[in-house]
Formats: C-alpha cells, structure tokens, sequence
C-alpha cells in the first residue's frame, strides 16, 4: 500500500493532493474547507473528523468524539498526530516518500512533514464518514493493525521526541502519544496483574484462620467428649446392662 502511495503522490501535479478510501463519504464541502486552512502558510497537511461511524455502535461514535477533541487541542498547540486515511490532503512540495512497510502511512507522512517544519492539523470542519465492519473480529482485526502501525511509527521516529526544534510537537504532543499508545497499556496490564497478586496474597491468611478455627472447634469437640466418658464408665459401674449373651449384668456398687 504504502509503495502505491509513493508513486501516486509522486505522479501528482496538483498544488494540493487530496487522499481518502474506498469505504468513505466525503463532505461536500470537505475539499473547499481543506483549501481554506492551507491557506494558512504555517498548514502544510490537514485531516478531517469522522462524523458518522456507518454500521458502527455508541462506543465507537463516543472514542471518535474524545479523539476529535483531542486532536483539536494537539493542533492549537502545534500540530495533531494522527492523520486518518478517509481524509487527508497535502501541498504537493512538501510530500516525501513514506517507508514502504509502513501501515500507518498517512500519520507517517504528516509525521515527517512536520519535521520537515511545517504544521499539519486536524480540523473539525472537515467532515467524512467511514464504513465498520459488521463483524466484530474485523474489527478488532483492523484496530489491532493500526494499533501495530502507530506503534512501529512512535518507535522508529523516537529520535524526535522531547526536541525543542519541533516545538510543542516534540515536547508535548508525541510524548503524549507515547504514552497513551505505548506506555498507559503496560502500565493497565501492570496494575491489574498486581491487583490480582495482592488479592490473593490476602485472601490466603483469611483462608487458613478459617482452617485453623475449624481445627480449634473440633479439639474443644473432642475435648468436652474425652470429659464425658469417665462419667459413662462410671454409669455403667452402677447400672445393669445386657451382655451379649442376653444375660444382665449388674455392677459393683460403690
């Protein structure tokens, strides 16, 4: 995908090149206000906002609306992250070629124009919607693959973070990216592994006390029962029982 890409942008020789999918509805209006915030001569890239996930459900309309609103933040400090796939649009002189294994391809290039000194935002303005998969394990599958590709991106780019050349891009805004993608699950995973732990570390003691009071009954048990049984021996001293002959036997009196 990623080669095609290079070759696309290449042949290009437009002043802005304009990229969405397959499984997209653009806006009518969302080229007019691509134009309008590149006109900007600090904006070098934009992206748009999902506004309607299609065949998707309340948990992903409500992710989309907390990163829509993140990135927004991340583009008036400096620039936004994620660059997503639906659309994008570039000024054509900025473009350079993406590495040909990449899956994040579209956050890449922003990724490098950005480096490269000019910014490139989200803006909200600019509105698409995407198609979800009906099953859920495609999409688990295809989150699991952009995950990846964000992934591998923060690591091979890594040079680039807490550089003061990049501006509040590389002080805040990719450390806060590595951290929501790379650095916050281990920490979950952490936290949940240690809760498990020290939940069974607790509840060994409350077991054994449990045990040990059950030990405790059965001795007073046993206890109260060796008491009783010189009092039965001595019963049988003044009492007539039946042998097993079907004799009576009569014991000794005092």
């Amino acid at each position: 995908m990623a080669v095609a890409l290079n070759e696309a942008y290449a042949a290009a020789d437009n002043e802005v090149v304009v990229k969405t999918d397959c499984d997209s509805r653009v806006a009518p209006d969302a080229v007019r206000e691509a134009v309008a915030t590149l006109a900007d001569p600090t904006v070098a890239a934009v992206t748009g906002r999902n506004a309607e996930v299609l065949g998707g459900s309340g948990v992903e309309r409500g992710y989309r609306d907390v990163q829509a609103r993140i990135q927004t933040l991340e583009s008036h400090l400096d620039s936004t992250f994620v660059f997503h796939g639906p659309f994008s649009a570039f000024e054509r002189d900025v473009i350079v070629p993406v590495d040909e294994d990449s899956i994040a391809d579209d956050t890449e290039l922003a990724l490098r124009i950005r480096r490269g000194g000019d910014r490139v935002v989200f803006d909200p303005a600019i509105r698409y919607m995407e198609a979800a998969h009906s099953g859920f394990r495609k999409r688990r599958r295809q989150k699991d693959r952009r995950a990846m590709g964000l992934l591998r991106l923060l690591w091979r780019q890594r040079d680039a973070l807490f550089r003061p050349r990049y501006g509040l891009y590389g002080l805040v805004v990719l450390p806060f990216n590595w951290w929501f993608t790379v650095v916050s699950p281990w920490l979950v995973a952490a936290g949940v592994g240690l809760a498990t732990l020290v939940g069974l570390a607790l509840a060994r003691p409350v077991r054994a006390g449990r045990a040990g009071g059950g030990r405790g009954v059965r001795r007073r048990r046993l206890a109260g029962r060796a008491r009783l049984a010189p009092t039965a021996l001595l019963g049988v001293r003044h009492a007539g029982v039946v042998g097993p002959g079907g004799t009576e036997a009569v014991g000794r009196r005092g």
